[in-house]
């Protein structure tokens, strides 16, 4: 005989409490019938209490309830042959938070009848640590697979939900359509910012090219749905909520600044890479994008227990008869002035972090020193026959494209492939408009600590944005001292705060009228679209624009548009439309 107790999330699309299989809660499915639990004589509902509170969660003294779980009233259904069976272990379904996920739904349901060991969770157990998903279903509502996927997706901890509760966690998307699934991605990934999981349910699973067009429209992987992967489904998702929860941490932005979409993935990057591997790192990018400070948060990041030093060396500094004591070190009377026995950078380094900025420039004849030290991991002293064993992380970081350097035989190809295990690029300032201002006020307050962070006149804010930036965030940084030195007071930054040299010129002062918009109208009319498609398509146009440019601070990109927060906020529900879960059921 058995006993089932289903408990339905909240928030369905038909407002109903349908435990199972789509029964409504006044009519039981096949062959059971609903009626009150029998009465327990007191030790039995002491156990029955216990059990129960240890089934929902509550009953952990040392660990919080699961966010944003739910213990909705349920619904009990019993056999007619054990309506009177008072010991029977009841056993409580785990439904994912207000998800109102028909295939999240059915596969909680489906849970209550597995493994005896699901009873009781215990320490451990992956419901004791829940890790957040949203979770969007393309395919027909009676197709099993997904059903299949929820239930996977829950027992291996993801506690699912909307896209609209989880703006920010891993979404993972079940299609069975190529085009709809790229249109879904679009707006799912919210340029990047989200990363989406593309699940195809039906096999054999996407070709390689439509792989790539999921991919290019912004899907962060894409995989052909196998029940005896799950495990790995669960993984990668539980790994890319870690590495958001890196990135949004004090450690990284109080070093990196900035909250464009294009920054987040290059954090997204490193953060990765320092964190769950070892592998040698190149940076990439042009001058001052930053990849000293980058390679400085590697080394915190790294997990080594008892780490070392940060070792940076200098390339274009290295003097070519001198660089051998630099990087392997001397005896003494080695040569002469080597009047006492000194360590090089890969001594120096051991047990740490080796990074070499502008790698680029190194000497040949050096190059291949370095590449049979990175393969070995042992050195020799200048003026000694001992080999010495060193183990560090290398970084190297340049601003040449080193496969041009490889072509014209100014850096091994060899020692190319042994220092770019891993490469990631920086990007330039003119990439990340949205993280300009940000910046400049964080520089303000670096340079003024005792006076706070002074506000930024409009007129300066347009300059800032409409600048460019050859020297990039070091640019930057330099402009804001000049600003810091010339303003005086608490008030905002003005225009004659902005240095002489700073200021734009006559010629290169432009406004905007409304023969700008001739040709994007124009071609709007072609294709057939009526004066309020054109007033709409502008309005949207304005509206993500703003949100990038303010990094995704929506408070900032109201106040340029010149509306409320709420306004924009209702305008951005609207724009956005964002797949729903009871469009699914629907």
């Amino acid at each position: 005989m058995s006993v089932m107790v289903v408990s339905p999330g909240s928030g369905w699309p038909n407002g109903s409490r349908a435990p199972i299989h789509g029964a409504p809660a006044d009519h039981p499915p096949p062959g059971l019938v609903a009626r009150d639990p029998p009465r327990l004589g007191r030790r039995h509902r002491t156990e029955h209490s216990l059990r129960s509170r240890m089934a929902r969660g509550s009953h952990r003294p040392d660990s919080r309830r699961p966010l944003g779980s739910l213990q909705p009233p349920h619904t009990r259904w019993y056999r007619p042959d054990a309506a009177h069976t008072s010991r029977a272990i009841v056993r409580r379904a785990i439904a994912p938070p207000r998800s109102g996920d028909w295939p999240a739904r059915r596969a909680a349901s489906d849970t209550v009848t597995t493994s005896p060991d699901a009873r009781r969770p215990v320490r451990g157990d992956c419901r004791m640590n829940m890790t957040r998903a949203s979770f969007v279903s393309q395919v027909d509502a009676d197709h099993r697979t997904a059903g299949m996927v929820g239930a996977a997706l829950t027992a291996g901890g993801i506690t699912l939900a909307t896209p609209q509760e989880a703006p920010d966690d891993p979404c993972v998307l079940l299609a069975d359509d190529v085009s709809a699934a790229c249109a879904a991605v679009r707006t799912l990934s919210r340029r990047g910012w989200r990363r989406v999981l593309a699940l195809f349910v039906d096999p054999p699973g996407p070709t390689p090219a439509d792989a790539w067009l999921l991919l290019a429209a912004g899907a962060a992987d894409v995989l052909a749905w196998e029940p005896d992967r799950a495990g790995d489904v669960v993984a990668k998702l539980r790994r890319w909520v870690q590495v958001d929860e890196l990135v949004d941490s004090p450690d990284v932005t109080a070093r990196l600044v900035g909250r464009s979409p294009v920054w987040r993935a290059t954090l997204r990057r490193v953060v990765e890479v320092a964190r769950f591997t070892a592998a040698p790192l190149l940076l990439t990018g042009e001058s001052g994008t930053g990849k000293e400070l980058v390679a400085r948060l590697v080394h915190e990041l790294d997990p080594r227990p008892a780490k070392g030093d940060l070792v940076v060396v200098d390339c274009t500094t290295v003097v070519p008869t001198l660089s051998g004591s630099e990087f392997f070190g001397h005896e003494r009377g080695a040569f002469t002035g080597a009047v006492s026995a000194r360590d090089g950078a890969f001594a120096l380094a051991n047990r740490g972090t080796l990074f070499l900025d502008e790698v680029g420039e190194l000497p040949v004849e050096l190059q291949s020193e370095l590449l049979r030290v990175v393969q070995e991991g042992t050195y020799k002293r200048v003026g000694s026959n001992t080999w010495h064993p060193t183990s560090f992380r290398l970084i190297c970081a340049t601003n040449r494209n080193l496969a041009e350097e490889q072509s014209a035989g100014r850096f091994r190809r060899d020692l190319y492939y042994r220092i770019a295990a891993a490469t990631i690029r920086l990007p330039p300032l003119r990439e990340r408009p949205g993280d300009m201002l940000p910046l400049f006020e964080y520089f303000l307050a670096e340079l003024r600590p005792q006076q706070g962070v002074p506000g930024l006149d409009p007129v300066v804010r347009e300059l800032l944005l409409a600048r460019g930036y050859p020297g990039n965030v070091r640019d930057l940084r330099q402009l804001a001292q000049r600003v810091s030195n010339r303003h005086v007071g608490t008030g905002p930054v003005t225009a004659g705060d902005i240095p002489e040299e700073d200021r734009p010129t006559a010629d290169t002062v432009t406004g905007w009228g409304a023969d700008d918009f001739d040709e994007p109208i124009r071609r709007g009319l072609n294709s057939g679209r009526g004066l309020r498609e054109l007033r709409e398509a502008a309005a949207d146009a304005a509206v993500r624009v703003a949100i990038e440019e303010a990094g995704g601070n929506l408070r900032q990109a109201a106040a340029r548009l010149g509306v409320t927060d709420r306004a924009l906020q209702m305008r951005r529900a609207g724009w956005r439309e964002e797949p729903t879960l009871a469009a699914v059921d629907g």
